[in-house]
């Protein structure tokens, strides 16, 4: 479960040539590590919270391609599976789904989607965070 994005830059590639792969993909980074500190915030803000321990667990993670015109940003629960078996506890990241997805087993068990709500209203936010930091990185290459 995670918000995800992402971008292929195929319109902006002569300006992306002109900077060179690595400094294209610098800016790309950027851009998107922007994006993923913005909905961190977003999605904290909209996570119920019982004891905080998923909330805490909101990451970002960012990849990109080599080239420098493609890449994503997953936002969401970060968690971790021990393979050790007298290891029974699970990270709060492993929650997140049952919160957000009802269960079939248990139809009483109050879901609270704040994934899915969080990508519908800020979308469009976070494309303009991605335009205006990499225009600023493409702008600051040129000169």
């Amino acid at each position: 479960m995670k918000i995800e994005c992402k971008v292929d830059l195929s319109g902006f590639e002569g300006r992306l040539i002109e900077l060179g792969p690595k400094l294209a993909r610098k800016s790309m980074r950027k851009a998107l590590t922007q994006v993923g500190k913005y909905w961190i915030g977003e999605v904290k803000s909209r996570v119920p919270v019982d004891s905080g321990d998923l909330k805490d667990s909101i990451i970002s993670r960012v990849s990109t391609k080599k080239g420098g015109n493609e890449g994503k940003v997953s936002v969401g629960p970060g968690y971790t599976v021990s393979n050790k078996v007298r290891d029974t506890s699970q990270d709060p990241g492993v929650y997140g789904m049952f919160v957000e997805f009802p269960m079939k087993n248990r139809p009483t068990y109050p879901t609270q989607p704040f994934m899915r709500p969080t990508f519908d209203s800020t979308a469009d936010k976070a494309v303009q965070v991605f335009a205006d930091v990499l225009k600023e990185a493409l702008d600051g290459c040129g000169k």
